[in-house]
């Protein structure tokens, strides 16, 4: 599911499902296509649900980039 909510202003809701463990890296992206925060999150087989803290961010739309093993997902 898309992160939320989204335009943000203080926290950004994210997750995803993935069929096995395994680290998953993460971008956030702003409106100009600059990567603002860039990480890595060990991951559990099913629901993976984090909160990224945004209060010293920006508010507005980001884009979020999921990589896992060959695999990418833009939100």
């Amino acid at each position: 599911r898309p992160p939320y909510p989204n335009p943000t202003n203080g926290e950004l809701h994210i997750d995803w499902i993935l069929n096995e463990d395994g680290v998953v890296n993460i971008s956030l992206i702003n409106s100009m296509g600059q990567t603002v925060e860039d990480f890595s999150v060990n991951s559990s087989e099913g629901l993976n649900p984090i909160t990224l803290e945004t209060a010293g961010m920006s508010s507005g739309v980001y884009l979020i980039r999921l990589d896992y093993k060959s695999s990418t997902r833009v939100y």
